[in-house]
């Protein structure tokens, strides 16, 4: 049996293993292996000899370590997406636009796993992150059509306001109206998660439709849709549009399609009726329907026999809210009803939003008196909240 070798070469072997072993535990491995070297050579500059192999033993040791790290390190940085928007021959960048500017033009951006994004005439979005599993957009206005290729731990999301749709592999469209804040999500093939303002984690399928309106959703069957999948999967929750019998329940199926104009005229004078026999979250919806018919005088009607006939019913107080910002304008009034929804409702589902619809109405009518109290209120509870940045403004005058 051979004796251990002894001597200076045995002694820097033996450090260069225990550094190496410290690189296995995670400890920096190049720094140290440098200083022992040095310390090393220092100790024998006397022998070439020692010298040469000082270096061939160092070299060895860094060949063996880089390569058992070169596939971790190439794990650890997968290569983000890329993409290009329009006939573009560069590559896309974080930031940028996808603008339909007129009436007949679209914008699409293909990503280099095929998933496309297109957005119709006079609608805008925007790439805001891209990684290896996908992107985040948001959607300023219109609609987005998306095809999202499905790979292992594919990540997307379209955010729309306050609201986010989480994509795993599908074909959507979602439309949003910054205007009446109205989002309308129709799902082709695969499913979607929405959540937002007031809106518990939603499952969206092919073949289904999420309307929210007012800060409530419901999920419809959409006829116009053929879905691509042999079936859906369960729904929790699930909202569907009441069927009743009648002669005026055509206005249902209209309103369910969008086509609100047409379902008040369904209605003709039998509108008045329905404000005082439906259920109360029909009334509402009834209001929605008249307010994006554009109809605000029918649309306070119906929230109104709502607060009156279901007292505990909120969600008509904060229509009323939306009904005064975003149709009358009359930001004074809209500052009133989201009061009287805190008020009644503070830990109610549309709570933030209209904490935040609050602060803006107060900030547009010029309440200086009432502003700073809203945005203090609203910071203490919501600081991350979407009108963070307008309460810091009003606070920092």
């Amino acid at each position: 049996m051979s004796e251990p070798e002894t001597g200076p070469m045995a002694e820097l072997m033996k450090d260069l293993a225990e550094a190496h072993r410290a690189s296995l535990r995670g400890d920096a491995l190049v720094p140290e292996i440098a200083r022992r070297l040095a310390a090393g050579a220092g100790r024998r500059r006397r022998s070439r000899a020692l010298g040469l192999r000082l270096a061939v033993a160092g070299a060895a040791v860094a060949a063996v370590v880089a390569v058992g790290r070169a596939p971790q390190d190439r794990s650890e940085a997968p290569q983000a997406l890329a993409f290009t928007i329009g006939a573009s021959a560069g590559t896309g960048r974080v930031g940028d636009e996808l603008h339909g500017a007129t009436a007949d033009a679209e914008a699409e951006a293909t990503f280099s796993d095929g998933s496309r994004v297109r957005i119709a005439p006079r609608g805008r979005a925007r790439v805001d992150a891209v990684d290896a599993q996908g992107a985040s957009l948001s959607l300023a206005t219109g609609t987005l059509d998306a095809r999202i290729v499905h790979r292992p731990q594919t990540h997307w999301r379209v955010r729309a306001g306050g609201y986010t749709i989480q994509v795993v592999g599908t074909r959507f469209a979602a439309t949003w109206s910054p205007e009446t804040r109205a989002l309308n999500v129709r799902l082709f093939e695969g499913a979607v998660d929405v959540t937002g303002p007031g809106l518990p984690t939603t499952r969206v399928a092919a073949g289904q439709r999420l309307e929210i309106t007012g800060g409530a959703g419901r999920v419809v069957a959409d006829a116009a849709v053929a879905p691509a999948t042999e079936a859906a999967p369960a729904l929790a929750p699930v909202v569907e549009a009441p069927v009743r019998r009648g002669g005026h329940e055509r206005w249902r199926a209209l309103a369910a399609g969008g086509r609100y104009k047409e379902a008040l005229g369904a209605l003709g004078e039998g509108f008045d009726a329905q404000c005082e026999r439906i259920d109360g979250a029909d009334v509402v919806w009834l209001g929605d329907v008249a307010r994006l018919a554009g109809e605000s005088a029918r649309a306070a009607q119906a929230y109104q026999a709502a607060r009156r006939r279901f007292p505990r019913l909120e969600r008509a107080t904060f229509a009323l809210g939306l009904l005064a910002f975003d149709a009358r304008h009359d930001y004074a009034d809209a500052a009133d009803w989201f009061g009287r929804y805190l008020a009644e409702a503070p830990r109610g589902p549309l709570a933030a939003e209209a904490s935040g619809r609050l602060l803006e109405s107060l900030h547009r009518a010029g309440d200086t008196a009432h502003e700073g109290e809203a945005a203090r209120a609203y910071l203490r509870a919501y600081p991350s909240g979407a009108q963070a940045s307008l309460a810091r403004q009003v606070l920092a005058r």
